[in-house]
């Protein structure tokens, strides 16, 4: 799966997506306007790991950069972006081109730390400050018909950035930060919701932030056909409005919430070589059943899911090749999203993170998510254990996810797989 990225100004977004729909809209039948917006928020204005490298203490030691409230200067100013293409797509394009126009949100799974009160707040609170808190109404459309051959996701992602002028006085330029998916066959080969949902911020939020909360009309419109999950992990929700947490976890940006792997020195899932994301195959039914109650069962896809092994630095080939844990990963998580469909959670689609070992941001090519592994000197493409798994089970020649969950494996094929070949 290749990617493009570019940055080009806000007032040109609008021209922009109109070029896209026209150009790519007889083939393109699935659109996602933001990928990840909690993502694309927390590292560039909160941590600043990623440009523009805006944050503050005890987050970071950026030049510049207000940790506290620029993420969410930042989240407010992608939804206007998601409304226009939405709009326009659904008033000029989707009639003609039966094609549909959705989100995508990064989300772990939260667990409270103990079984206390409090720490059960704090799992809500995490969910509503990390998935829930994507601004504006939204009028739904009617569900989507699945069927549709080449089903090819294109992002149309916005971002804004601050910019420091005479002394204290803060001037804005916002831009759209556009990443293509380009096409593959799928047989072959992570703040954001409730306001959108519901015309306005969680009111976990409103009660922490407050007035640092900006305010919508309720003129204002948005469309969503579908939700996008990108989910790999689960994590524990710990609450700081009563005891003691760490500089950045007891702070309002973050609901007063610490969010933590382990509980009394056991981890809650085997370790991969991402900090912070760990195996824990609950979580997929957990996320999923969440957002189908939270969300009154708007249709949704998985698209991204994956494993990434913590002994990378071992280079001999036939242990990148047979990737039994990563085997062991997709098995688990299909199973429980499989229970998940059978519970009536409306999934469309599932799309396993990555096709091929490829770049993975400030990773570089240490991390490998790929079914498939690449020879960075030959750029020769080896399919692992789990790419012949995996395809075996999509055209029914196996039972990739075990007896347990076999009795599903035909339904979860056809009305979730099928559509794609």
């Amino acid at each position: 799966m290749g990617r493009i990225m570019y940055f080009v100004r806000m007032e040109d977004y609008v021209h922009m997506v109109e070029l896209c729909f026209t150009s790519f809209g007889d083939r393109v039948k699935y659109w996602i306007t933001i990928n990840e917006p909690n993502i694309v928020t927390l590292y560039p204005y909160e941590m600043g790991l990623f440009p523009s490298s805006c944050c503050s203490e005890p987050f970071g030691n950026c030049i510049s950069g207000n940790s506290d409230l620029e993420p969410l200067v930042g989240m407010h100013n992608m939804i206007p972006a998601h409304g226009m293409a939405a709009k326009l797509y659904r008033d000029k394009f989707q009639r003609k081109q039966g094609g549909f126009i959705g989100i995508t949100v990064h989300s772990f799974m939260f667990e409270p730390l103990t079984d206390s009160e409090l720490d059960h707040d704090a799992a809500k609170r995490a969910f509503a400050f990390n998935f829930s808190n994507l601004p504006h109404p939204v009028i739904f459309a009617p569900p989507i018909l699945v069927g549709q051959d080449n089903a090819l996701f294109v992002t149309l992602s916005p971002i804004s950035r601050s910019l420091t002028k005479n002394g204290n006085k803060r001037e804005r330029e916002s831009y759209i930060y556009i990443m293509y998916d380009l096409p593959f066959n799928f047989l072959r080969s992570n703040r954001p919701l409730n306001p959108i949902i519901f015309g306005d911020y969680p009111k976990e939020m409103r009660k922490y932030l407050g007035s640092e909360l900006p305010s919508f009309s309720l003129d204002e419109r948005i469309f969503i056909d579908f939700i996008g999950i990108n989910h790999y992990s689960t994590v524990y929700a710990k609450d700081c409005t009563s005891s003691s947490c760490s500089a950045t976890a007891d702070r309002a940006i973050q609901g007063f919430v610490e969010l933590v792997g382990e509980r009394d020195g056991v981890l809650i899932g085997e370790l991969t070589m991402v900090d912070g994301l760990y195996v824990v195959p609950r979580g997929m039914e957990g996320i999923v059943n969440h957002i189908k109650i939270r969300y009154n069962n708007k249709p949704m896809f998985i698209t991204q899911n994956g494993y990434n092994s913590p002994d990378v630095q071992e280079e001999r080939i036939n242990k990148l090749v047979n990737d039994v844990k990563r085997v062991g990963y997709h098995t688990s998580y299909l199973a429980f999203l499989a229970k998940s469909i059978r519970g009536g959670a409306d999934v469309r689609g599932y799309f396993v993170w990555s096709l091929m070992d490829n770049y993975e941001w400030l990773y570089g090519y240490k991390v490998r998510f790929g079914l498939y592994h690449v020879d960075r000197k030959s750029l020769t493409r080896i399919p692992k254990l789990s790419a012949k798994l995996y395809m075996d089970f999509l055209t029914n020649k196996s039972d990739l996810i075990g007896k347990e969950a076999s009795r599903d494996k035909r339904s979860f094929q056809k009305d979730v797989m099928m559509p794609y070949s």
